[in-house]
């Protein structure tokens, strides 16, 4: 970024609003983010350990049990159809020199592998459930397919 004498840089522009690597701010900016990201977790943990609870007492022990199998398969998908993406990532951004560039191109892929990770997750949902012996669990596949694209997409930007 040039400047002609004389002249100021605009305040709002995105290099501004950034601090440098090092000075003052510096740190404040680290905590800032480090406190927000632990926030973030801790919220999340509460939540999931909320949500256990009321599906506990309104589901019982029976209909809790298929939503556990129905929750632990789907959870397998998710992790399955991320995993190969997240070390790439992280190695493609690291060595782009236009990584936004580089990971709007990963969170594309991610996003329509990501897709044909749930549209088979809802279609094997029958036979899925056959091979368990609980043909109850179709529908529980299918709704926990939604969540497969936005799983693996919180991945990857989590990982750029």
């Amino acid at each position: 970024m040039t400047f002609e004498p004389g002249e100021a840089p605009a305040h709002d522009s995105a290099e501004s609003r950034v601090p440098p690597e090092s000075g003052p701010g510096y740190g404040r900016h680290i905590a800032s983010g480090t406190l927000t990201l632990l926030f973030g977790q801790v919220m999340s943990l509460a939540a999931g350990l909320l949500t256990t609870i009321v599906l506990t007492r309104h589901l019982g022990p029976g209909l809790y049990g298929l939503y556990s199998v129905a929750l632990g398969i789907s959870i397998w998908v998710e992790i399955s159809s991320t995993s190969m993406f997240s070390t790439a990532t992280l190695k493609f951004v690291a060595e782009a020199t236009d990584w936004q560039a580089v990971a709007s191109t990963l969170a594309q892929t991610q996003l329509a592998t990501s897709l044909v990770a749930a549209a088979l997750l809802a279609a094997l949902a029958p036979l899925l459930a056959s091979w368990l012996g609980s043909p109850e669990l179709i529908p529980y596949l299918r709704i926990l397919a939604l969540g497969v694209p936005l799983f693996g997409l919180a991945k990857i930007h989590r990982a750029t």
